[in-house]
């Protein structure tokens, strides 16, 4: 499973990522590049001067302009819900205080499908967050919501589904892709409009703070400063990510940092090297350092690490294997140099012939 933004239909492959997402929009974005524009859209989107709206103004004056007396669900309204929500108990919950996710933006019933399995989309109660949205099952019993998942807002993207008006994608590197259909297409543009604002909302205010601790934390030369940047690593969207999300690659058994270069030219480079169960992950960070960029994977099945400290008089092994070029990795820390070789070294490993099948390089790894 991947979430590298793939739709449902896998049908139209002229159609690229870019030209089909509606992640982002800048205020000044133009309306017809906005979700589901339609004849009303365009009142809402412009003002008496002729200005364009951000999507928040946009979002909370339509969230005005609901009846506030409609019944969404057990003849409660909207209003209802979230008191109810609050204040009773969710079956199965397994996270801190519902309290601590903030006040709610906006909830309805949808029908939601994971585009990877095959199973017939499932009916739940979604319920934004400033920085969350919450999945809800109902029980089937008595009125009571059942906890089903929450998914972060954190390198999420939007997209209008291609198969009608009343239907979303949600994908980034953290999730697999799912799409959710909606009861109406206003309730689906509401979805829609109300993401993206949140999405821009946390992107603003953790620009300064996400860019000032990265800083802090790379380079990782103290044990805290690992643990914490393992743990944004799984919770933070990272640039230009490929294949399946970082959390489906297992247990991240080590994280550390290298220098990296390919054997011909030793020209070395500033790594994160993360270590997993099948897989060999480079990362780097973004110059400025705001972000932390793929560089490429490696499968453990296909490589093995040759000692080469003992002729150069440092921290080094070399990485060779199949179809791809071999390459130096140099540690800074003995202990990093020693996990290494353990994991990696296989003195007794044969290489697949290319006459049986290789393991697949990705092109990006002609980077690291």
């Amino acid at each position: 499973m991947t979430g590298d933004g793939s739709g449902c239909n896998q049908g139209n492959s002229s159609i690229t990522r870019e030209e089909r997402s509606t992640h982002l929009q800048d205020p000044s974005t133009d309306p017809g590049d906005l979700p589901f524009p339609q004849a009303g859209l365009q009142d809402w989107l412009h003002s008496s001067q002729g200005q364009v709206k951000d999507i928040g103004q946009l979002f909370k004056e339509i969230l005005q302009s609901l009846d506030p007396q409609e019944k969404v669900l057990w003849g409660k309204t909207r209003k209802e819900l979230e008191a109810f929500l609050f204040s009773e108990p969710i079956q199965n919950w397994k996270e801190a205080s519902i309290h601590a996710l903030g006040e709610v933006m906006w909830s309805s019933m949808a029908q939601l499908h994971n585009c990877h399995m095959e199973q017939e989309a499932a009916e739940r109660y979604l319920v934004l967050f400033p920085s969350h949205i919450l999945i809800l099952s109902l029980a089937p019993e008595h009125q009571a919501f059942v906890y089903q998942g929450l998914l972060p807002l954190a390198g999420l993207r939007v997209r209008k589904h291609q198969d009608g008006h009343s239907g979303f994608d949600i994908f980034g590197s953290m999730i697999d892709t799912r799409t959710i259909f909606c009861e109406t297409s206003d309730k689906c543009r509401l979805w829609v409009l109300g993401l993206q604002y949140q999405i821009q909302e946390l992107k603003t205010q953790n620009l300064g703070s996400h860019s000032s601790l990265l800083s802090l934390l790379v380079p990782c030369d103290e044990a805290w400063k690992r643990q914490e940047l393992r743990n944004r690593l799984l919770s933070s969207p990272i640039q230009q990510w490929e294949g399946k999300p970082i959390q489906h690659l297992g247990p991240m058994q080590a994280l550390m940092p290298v220098q990296v270069a390919h054997a011909g030219s030793r020209e070395f480079q500033d790594r994160l090297l993360l270590l997993f169960a099948e897989d060999l992950v480079f990362l780097s960070l973004s110059p400025g350092g705001s972000a932390i960029i793929y560089e490429g994977k490696l499968p453990r099945a296909g490589i093995q690490a040759q000692e080469k400290s003992a002729i150069l008089g440092r921290l080094e092994f070399e990485v060779t294997g199949n179809l791809m070029e071999p390459i130096l990795v140099a540690c800074s820390e003995a202990e990093d140099y020693e996990m290494c070789l353990f994991h990696l070294q296989k003195p007794e490993m044969q290489l697949p012939s290319t006459s049986s099948q290789p393991p697949i390089i990705p092109k990006k790894l002609k980077k690291i």
